[in-house]
């Protein structure tokens, strides 16, 4: 079955490439700050608090990033209701609870947060996005430089992001709906950014000896081939197309389907596996229809026989409309 989605993870790095959009001065400009963005988040060594707002949940947490040589590290402390801990290096993520004694060891996410621009997909987004600057805001006592990412279409959410000035680190970013409404929001209240801050600082802190672990399968990885492929997604929104495809094997031997679209900015997971029962007695763990936590939204029901589960950070519509345009085609990849 599709896991629950972690409530720490997902929502506190912005891994950005730098994109060569085709640009005016003004949107050049953007994109520079961009690029120092991203630049700042890899190789500078901070410690801070900050919130995350979502829905009607309020979380404190501390972070603290370090870089030694070329290994990178990041440890995320909840600081009010019970106890977590997610630690980050450059290949995995540990996510830690004491209250269940459970860890949790898997690859590291290609991307946290806001969605990494794909390779050769910059181009594009100005198709579905608008990006401009606004007036310079104050974050955590530091002057910021605020950008916006609106979307141009209902399918997808929109990005305030405030960059503080002197490093590029984002302060602040709001995920705002296609209407403008913040649905979720971060916001560091304290940030110092310590080029000596130790190695060790990142490190984890709770132990979790005699805590149970678990760790995933190695997916079996296979390129896309679109033709070929006998799950067809007949009514994507402009711009969404598949662009990684995956097959993990679960504990009880089944396989998990795994797909992920995108338009270049935002991305969304498809999960697909056999279903346990027959569509008049649907097992009670598989998602039927809507689900949602803070930003992110799921979608899930069966079909052909197959349990399919849609989540990612868009509006409700758009995992609706992706769940329900998919069709079981034959081996040519026709419906």
């Amino acid at each position: 079955m599709v896991g629950a989605v972690p409530l720490l993870v997902g929502v506190l790095l912005f891994w950005m490439a730098t994109p060569q959009l085709r640009a005016d001065e003004g949107s050049q400009q953007i994109l520079q700050w961009m690029g120092k963005m991203g630049h700042a988040i890899r190789a500078l060594s901070y410690e801070g608090t900050l919130v995350y707002l979502h829905g009607n949940q309020l979380e404190a947490m501390q972070v603290v990033h370090t870089i030694a040589g070329n290994q990178e590290r990041e440890r995320l402390s909840s600081l009010n209701g019970d106890p977590r801990e997610v630690v980050l290096d450059s290949n995995s993520i540990t996510c830690v609870s004491p209250h269940s004694r459970f860890v949790s060891v898997d690859k590291r996410p290609a991307h946290l947060g806001i969605p990494s621009l794909l390779p050769g997909r910059a181009d594009e987004l100005g198709h579905y996005y608008e990006f401009r600057a606004e007036a310079d805001g104050r974050v955590a006592d530091r002057p910021t430089k605020v950008i916006s990412i609106a979307p141009r279409d209902p399918f997808r959410y929109g990005y305030r992001i405030q960059l503080d000035k002197e490093s590029g680190l984002p302060l602040k970013t709001d995920t705002l709906t296609p209407d403008g409404t913040p649905i979720a929001q971060i916001m560091y209240t304290h940030l110092q950014i310590d080029p000596s801050l130790a190695h060790s600082a990142s490190a984890p802190r709770i132990n979790a000896e005699g805590f149970t672990e678990r760790r995933p399968p190695v997916p079996t990885i296979r390129p896309m081939q679109h033709g070929a492929d006998r799950w067809v997604f007949a009514d994507l929104p402009a711009g969404f197309r598949p662009s990684i495809h995956d097959v993990r094997e679960q504990a009880d031997g089944s396989a998990l389907e795994h797909f992920v679209l995108s338009d270049g900015l935002a991305s969304i997971s498809v999960y697909i596996e056999d279903a346990d029962e027959p569509e008049e007695a649907k097992d009670d763990h598989d998602l039927q229809g809507p689900a949602a936590i803070g930003a992110v939204n799921a979608f899930g029901h069966q079909l052909s026989g197959h349990q399919v589960t849609v989540v990612g950070e868009v509006p409700a519509a758009t995992v609706q409309r992706v769940a329900e345009g998919m069709r079981l085609g034959n081996e040519k990849g026709q419906p």
